[in-house]
């Protein structure tokens, strides 16, 4: 594949509007140092996660994909210091668990007077760096969170917080199957680069 800039320009005209968005797309051979200076520039060190090759995502949002079905996603926001980091970082873990609480039914009955998420589908807590939450759960085939039944249940994802270089980075790893424990430590071990000090 030949280094190039592919831009396309999409108008669509709504009454009384004329909406213009710019797609740019990035084609590149050497899609892993891409991704390693995205990284980089995030403050974050390198995924061993196995092969990853990066592709466009939502706004503000890094994602790289593997062959065997591996989908990393880094996003960030701004937090200043770490306390605004931690209170940002426990603002997406509560919404993530209230995805899989107890609610009541939207039509009760003598027998389902509530609904709940199974505990083996729920988010699990599997340990915390520097103050901030991580979890193991279970998402849809989009990855997304919030499945409550085995047949959605189709990828089992890894989700974590680091606070790099002033900003709140929110890491996930989806995966087809399982992660073995040892990919699972890999995922945990990632940690902001440090700067050097001469």
């Amino acid at each position: 594949m030949v280094k190039g800039l592919g831009r396309t320009l999409l108008r669509m005209h709504l009454p009384g509007v004329c909406l213009v968005i710019l797609i740019t797309c990035t084609m590149s051979n050497d899609r892993d140092s891409d991704l390693a200076a995205r990284l980089t520039a995030l403050g974050l060190g390198q995924p061993l996660l196995g092969e990853l090759l990066l592709r466009e995502g939502p706004e503000g949002e890094l994602v790289a994909e593997s062959a065997d079905g591996l989908r990393f996603r880094v996003g960030s926001m701004p937090a200043t210091d770490s306390a605004i980091a931690r209170r940002l970082a426990e603002d997406q873990a509560v919404a993530l668990l209230s995805l899989y609480r107890e609610v009541r039914s939207p039509y009760p009955g003598p027998l389902s007077n509530r609904q709940a998420c199974p505990k083996s589908l729920s988010p699990r807590p599997i340990g915390r760096a520097e103050g901030l939450p991580a979890f193991a759960y279970k998402a849809s085939a989009r990855d997304a969170p919030g499945v409550c039944t085995p047949e959605q249940a189709a990828r089992s994802c890894l989700l974590q917080f680091r606070h790099c270089r002033g900003r709140l980075l929110r890491i996930s790893a989806c995966f087809s199957t399982e992660p073995p424990e040892t990919v699972r430590q890999a995922f945990l071990a990632l940690d902001c680069l440090h700067e050097a000090t001469p």
